[in-house]
């Protein structure tokens, strides 16, 4: 029964499609039921099946809503397909199915996985239809139709390839029939959605129908359809009928479909399949009397051609009235155009009997207004001109003439490209009038122009073209903007822009050497302050009297101070070019205060001071920065307030403190020294700047600590002051820096383990000045160590060759083989020494020279002067005293056996 619209208005929209989804279950299950009964009865292909149908017009009218539907419908068809097959029973008796699959359980597997590959393809099916096609509405135009045609051939790729393998995998279908099967499957589901996807969806009101639908109108052709098709397949012609007689429906349902619209062509085309598939399974018909592969593909192609041709027409005749109602639309607001235009035409003709006074003064306003023009376009200020098709002037501007120096009489009749030079002259017929004369347009053409003087004007050319009624360009018009300034400017700006750069390059040629220069001096610098301060450090550890104790540590303070002065410059010289680098490792905020504190205190404790390390309970245990960075401005703070100060106390505090956005540490270094004179204070963050002359002659320094200290504070994000009492009564220095929470420490590169070695190691040195070599091998030998010189490279790539070491020390800058041409010879090596580790000794600290010793193999690098502590520990943090053991032995037993 069907309930009326008036019915379903007073159901409840949730029961109505509960009710739906139930429906499309049912509807599955029952189709599949039925297309199984269309099987061949010695092969069991179904050559059309009708569920592939069903399940894309669900999808089609319920969305993917329709998916489980589907899916129940196809599983328990399958199911039941199995169960009937076996013989177990009676599908009604529910103890025959439960025995029949606890006894089969892979059948339950199995029918599960054909039921989502029947589901699937009718959802890509779908999918692709609602993609490809605007509004879902296939059967709207024959570009629709052929989109749901392609969207069937490839949904049902999705069902034969999933059921076919699921058969061959549960050893259901042997191997030989699996290509067969796979076509027999994938051709019923396509024509399966063919014939009954469009026929569903247009009866169940998805595509609207003819507004004149007759339903009794549309059973009679469904009734000679059928009776045709039964004299056709059935009893009557079945033993005579050809496949031709067959193709002949296409006519009769194109006639139906042309008299009484898609609803009834949808129904014969399905009424025929049925006759004819039924027809053919039983053995009747045209397609029965073949082999049953052939018979099955004929049958096929036969219902495929006749369910497309079908929607192919009805798509074509809808496109047909839609264009038919839009001309018939077009038409009746044309008539009422017309009658308008009639109505406004006998009122202006009455206007204008009336008027004739007025008329003869419109056209005498006319006629003022084209000279009006006229005048305008000779008197206006741009460059104007008109040309004729053999680009001859026809007209131009009083601007123009003035601008070129001519009298019109002269211009006027010559050819336009008389007045261009050369170069332009070429550029026009090679480029712009070929281009012209196609679009009928040209804008901002550059051009030079000649005056009658001779001299040049620079313009930008934009022209238009008229056109005649067979569109041949007849005459055009072209509008000229002088730019001879502009370009003079842009030339002007393009000569400076020159220079900048050329002064750019001069300004980084001089960054370059002074760069250079800077290296360079740091090399000469620090090679005799190796030796000075090496052996200054092998005096103090030698047996000396008092007196030679004191004078050789003032020599190697006196070494040190030096040295930091090199260091403050050139810290200053990377800060100014910009070649900082801030590391981002994980660092203890309360070792790195506690580090720089333990450098300071011999030397305020030697001065009678109190020093004092306050670290707040809140402090994070480890955050992310520069921990190296970090020291140096503790340092500096600390080392300027241990000086400045005589008596009293020197502190250091670290404790957290709230910032804009997040916690900030905050460091103070709090003196009782000789604090800062007001009228001084501006001066304490500047390059080489001191209060007064006094305080340099009497504590010394270069001025640029505190400058340094600065910047690099603000490169790690933070801010430096400082507060100060009055004079003589010491001073506060502080700074802030951001804190990121490190969530595990990265092994600190500030303490490496130093001290004596374990055991001794077997340590090549490459150096070529001998006092630095009696410095290294001296520290060395009193670590325990046994160590071999060489003095050049190529020495140390042989020595090194010849025996076995644990260490290599490798000077940079020596003759014959610099220290990175020996590195790279080294790891060039067979065996076990190119892997030993080498350590630069460089007297060139800067950046760039350090990258270079990476990049040639070099592991790491200790800059000199050459500290007796900074070498030991290099030498454990490479060789670490726990794993010298078999490396020591090794190196021995190589040492021997080349000695």
């Amino acid at each position: 029964m069907i309930s009326s619209p008036g019915d379903r208005r007073h159901t409840p929209h949730s029961v109505r499609f509960a009710g739906s989804l139930v429906l499309v279950a049912v509807a599955y299950y029952l189709a599949a039921r039925a297309g199984l009964q269309l099987q061949f009865q010695s092969s069991q292909a179904t050559p059309v099946w009708p569920p592939s149908g069903v399940a894309l017009a669900s999808f089609l009218r319920l969305g993917t809503r329709a998916a489980g539907p589907v899916f129940v419908g196809a599983f328990l068809a399958n199911m039941a397909d199995f169960f009937v097959k076996a013989g177990a029973g009676s599908l009604v008796d529910a103890d025959d199915l439960v025995r029949h699959f606890s006894a089969h359980p892979l059948e339950i597997a199995v029918s599960g996985a054909i039921g989502v590959g029947n589901m699937l393809e009718a959802a890509v099916a779908h999918l692709m239809i609602r993609r490809l096609v605007p509004g879902g509405d296939f059967g709207g135009s024959v570009r629709g139709v052929l989109l749901f045609v392609l969207s069937a051939l490839v949904g049902c790729l999705v069902s034969s390839t999933i059921g076919v393998s699921t058969l061959f995998a549960g050893s259901y279908l042997p191997a030989p029939v699996v290509r067969t099967v796979w076509l027999t499957w994938w051709l019923g589901d396509v024509t399966g959605m063919l014939i009954l996807a469009p026929a569903i969806v247009i009866w169940a009101g998805g595509i609207q129908r003819p507004a004149a639908w007759r339903p009794a109108l549309e059973i009679l052709p469904a009734l000679l359809v059928a009776s045709l098709a039964a004299m056709v397949f059935d009893a009557w012609l079945g033993a005579t009928a050809s496949k031709a007689l067959a193709y002949a429906f296409i006519p009769l349902l194109l006639w139906i479909e042309v008299r009484f619209g898609n609803g009834a062509g949808s129904l014969g085309v399905a009424i025929i399949s049925v006759i004819a598939v039924t027809a053919t399974v039983y053995g009747r018909g045209p397609f029965a009397d073949e082999p049953q592969n052939d018979a099955l593909l004929d049958l096929q192609s036969f219902v495929a051609v006749v369910a497309v041709t079908t929607a192919l027409l009805s798509a074509a005749l809808r496109e047909r009235t839609r264009a038919v109602a839009a001309l018939r639309e077009a038409h009746r607001t044309l008539e009422q155009r017309v009658e308008q235009r009639t109505d406004q035409l006998a009122r202006a003709n009455e206007e204008l009997l009336a008027a004739t006074e007025q008329s003869r003064q419109i056209q005498a306003a006319l006629a003022r207004s084209k000279e009006d023009y006229k005048g305008l376009y000779v008197r206006t200020p741009a460059l104007m001109h008109s040309i004729d098709t053999d680009g001859r002037l026809l007209s131009v501007s009083d601007h123009w003439l003035s601008t070129l120096g001519y009298s019109r009489e002269e211009v006027i009749g010559r050819r336009s490209t008389e007045f261009l030079t050369e170069e332009s002259r070429r550029y026009a017929r090679e480029v712009v009038l070929p281009e012209f004369f196609r679009t009928g347009v040209c804008m901002d053409i550059p051009y030079q122009l000649i005056r009658k003087d001779g001299s040049l004007i620079d313009v930008l050319l934009s022209g238009v073209g008229e056109r005649d009624q067979s569109g041949r360009i007849v005459r055009s018009l072209a509008v000229m903007v002088d730019v001879t300034e502009r370009n003079r400017a842009e030339a002007a700006l393009r000569a400076s822009e020159a220079r900048l750069l050329e002064e750019k390059s001069r300004a980084e040629d001089a960054s370059r050497a002074k760069s250079e220069f800077l290296a360079n001096m740091s090399h000469e610098i620090r090679t005799p302050l190796n030796g000075v301060i090496g052996l200054a450090d092998l005096l103090l550890g030698s047996e000396l009297t008092e007196t030679q104790r004191r004078h050789a540590n003032l020599l190697k303070d006196s070494g040190k101070s030096l040295l930091a002065i090199l260091n403050d410059i050139l810290d200053l010289s990377k800060i100014e070019s910009g070649k900082v680098e801030l590391a981002s490792v994980s660092m203890s905020l309360g070792g790195v205060a506690e580090a720089a504190m333990a450098i300071v205190r011999p030397q305020g404790e030697a001065k009678g001071l109190t020093l004092e390390l306050e670290l707040a309970d809140d402090l994070p245990p480890w955050t992310l920065g520069d921990p190296i960075r970090l020291r140096q401005v503790l340092l500096n703070l600390l080392s300027n307030a241990v000086k400045f100060t005589e008596r009293g106390l020197v502190r250091l505090s670290v404790a957290m403190r709230p910032a804009e956005a997040s916690l900030a540490v905050h460091f103070t270094v709090t003196d009782t020294g000789i604090g800062v004179p007001t009228d001084r204070r501006h001066l304490l963050f500047e390059n080489f700047s001191q209060v007064d002359r006094s305080i340099h002659r009497r504590f010394g320094g270069t001025g640029l600590g505190l400058a340094i200290s600065k910047r690099l504070v603000e490169g790690m994000g933070g801010e430096i002051g400082f507060t100060s009492n009055d004079e003589g009564h010491g001073s506060v220095f502080w700074f802030m820096l951001p804190v990121r929470a490190a969530a595990s420490p990265t092994p600190s590169i500030l303490s490496p383990s130093a001290g004596a070695a374990a055991r001794p190691l077997r340590i090549l040195v490459a150096e070529d000045i001998p006092i630095n070599q009696l410095v290294v091998e001296a520290t060395l030998t009193a670590a325990g160590h046994e160590v071999a010189l060489a003095a050049n490279g190529t020495e140390a790539v042989r020595t090194l060759a010849a025996g076995a070491f644990d260490l290599v020390l490798m000077d940079v800058e020596m003759p014959e083989m610099d220290g990175m041409a020996a590195t790279r010879a080294i790891r060039a090596l067979d065996g076990a020494c190119a892997r030993v580790p080498i350590i630069a000794l460089t007297a060139n600290a800067m950046d760039e020279q350090i990258r270079l010793c990476r990049a040639s193999g070099m592991d790491d690098h200790l800059a000199k002067p050459i500290d007796r502590e900074q070498l030991l520990a290099m030498v454990d943090k490479w060789v670490p005293p726990d794993s010298r053991q078999e490396t020591h032995s090794t190196a021995r037993a190589g040492g021997s056996a080349a000695d």
